[in-house]
């Protein structure tokens, strides 16, 4: 916090001295972001607006802010606003300096909106603003790759998240990923890769749960009831009041036609949902995003 104080205290000072830089103005304002002050951070970057009306960085930082506070109408309102300034060609002359960054610029941007469409369950609008960032940038990111295979996932298009998360890896190897393209090889009911993506889940992270559960229930659709269990008994390892875990490895003892085993974990199953209704009953659980 304390670099975030120091330049709001120089850029106040330099405002002081020349109260309509807007650069300053903006420049204050993600200080202020980043503080999480927003109301600071949207008032500036207001301002840097009403003083620069031609920058659409400022409405790129203003619609992130407003992002920040849950209000997502505006902010598409100004991430639209700063794609259709950036992909103008008749801007302003700060902004034709900023031309050789236009394309990169416009990436940023698309890609913003996009996860903002994202988290308002826009998700074929989504799809649409990371395949242009995707198209624009010099050097897509994984995470362009890994939000746009999450909108996939979400309508169900199983196969083309997979693509994404592909695209995503070679990018750069990570437990997040691993875990999704998992669990949508199990969604398409591909449990073979759907256990290969766990195991180098748990070689990177030997504790993780939602690789353990979902391997055991690959494992269960596959019809090795053993491993599976041996895969829910280390969930309860790790969580011992898991329901989930508790439900399907009892699925797994019925299935062998170990019945006291399968009665006492849906017992305990019973016991610790105490009416939840959890999901993850026989599925695979998304890990969190």
């Amino acid at each position: 916090m304390g670099d975030f104080d120091s330049s709001i205290r120089d850029y106040t000072q330099a405002l002081r001295i020349q109260p309509d830089n807007a650069n300053a103005l903006h420049n204050r304002g993600s200080a202020y972001d980043k503080k999480g002050q927003f109301s600071q951070a949207l008032a500036d970057f207001s301002q840097s607006i009403t003083l620069d009306p031609s920058n659409p960085s400022s409405y790129n930082s203003r619609a992130l802010t407003h992002d920040h506070v849950g209000d997502y109408t505006r902010a598409l309102e100004d991430f639209t606003k700063a794609i259709e300034m950036a992909s103008s060609q008749d801007s302003k002359e700060g902004e034709r300096e900023r031309d050789g960054d236009r394309e990169s610029g416009l990436a940023v941007y698309y890609a913003n909106r996009g996860f903002v469409y994202r988290e308002v369950a826009r998700y074929k609008l989504s799809i649409a603003d990371y395949t242009t960032a995707i198209e624009l940038s010099p050097q897509p990111s994984a995470l362009h790759y890994n939000y746009r295979a999450y909108s996939y996932r979400r309508l169900g298009m199983y196969d083309m998240a997979i693509k994404d998360y592909d695209m995503s890896l070679s990018l750069s190897r990570s437990v997040r990923t691993l875990n999704n393209r998992g669990y949508s090889y199990a969604k398409s009911n591909n449990y073979a890769a759907a256990i290969r993506d766990y195991t180098s889940v748990l070689e990177l992270d030997p504790s993780n749960i939602h690789a353990y559960h979902n391997r055991g229930i690959s494992y269960d659709k596959q019809g090795h009831h053993y491993k599976a269990i041996q895969d829910f008994t280390c969930v309860l390892r790790l969580d011992p009041g898991n329901t989930n875990a508790y439900f399907n490895r009892g699925s797994a003892y019925d299935a062998l036609g170990d019945f006291d085993h399968a009665i006492h974990d849906y017992s305990m199953a019973l016991l610790y949902d105490s009416g939840k209704g959890e999901k993850g009953k026989g599925e695979a659980v998304e890990a969190p995003q």
